[in-house]
């Protein structure tokens, strides 16, 4: 009984020294996880890139009042993206953490949410575009009926 208890003991300083452990080693790490958080952000930049593209290409065709409505929600997004991921960085992320290393983590991840929620609320707007457009390449072209013969 005696040996149990003291392996339990052993086993709880090992995991309270693990914790401390941990717990030091995020204040040390504050600079490496604020860089992490800008990376991930700038990850986002060439999936925006591509977004924008496609409404560049979009911005060609014409296209309905709704489906103009719709490309021009899409363009806010992006252009809010671009925004978002342009001004993020590690100062910005130490004012906003405030020696935080916890802090600077839910940072990243609500940033990371954030992107993910734009990136698929553009693709939304910009693939209802999309679908206006092949609907109405497939719908048939009704030409001019032909005038009535005249009256006999």
């Amino acid at each position: 009984m005696r040996r149990a208890v003291s392996a339990n003991f052993a086993a709880m300083k090992l995991l309270l020294a693990a914790v401390l452990f941990a717990g030091c080693a995020k204040a040390n790490d504050m600079g490496r996880l604020e860089e992490d958080v800008v990376e991930t952000a700038k990850s986002y930049a060439p999936i925006v890139a591509e977004l924008s593209k496609r409404a560049d290409e979009l911005r060609k065709e014409k296209l309905s009042p709704e489906a103009d409505s719709r490309l021009r929600d899409a363009t806010a997004v992006i252009s809010t993206m671009k925004g978002e991921i342009a001004s993020i960085s590690v100062p910005e992320l130490d004012r906003k953490a405030n020696g935080d290393p916890d802090m600077v983590v839910k940072a990243g991840d609500n940033l990371e949410n954030h992107l993910e929620r734009r990136y698929r609320e553009a693709t939304d707007h910009l693939g209802a575009v999309e679908s206006w457009l092949a609907a109405n390449e497939r719908a048939p072209q009704h030409a001019e009926a032909p005038a009535a013969a005249p009256a006999q």
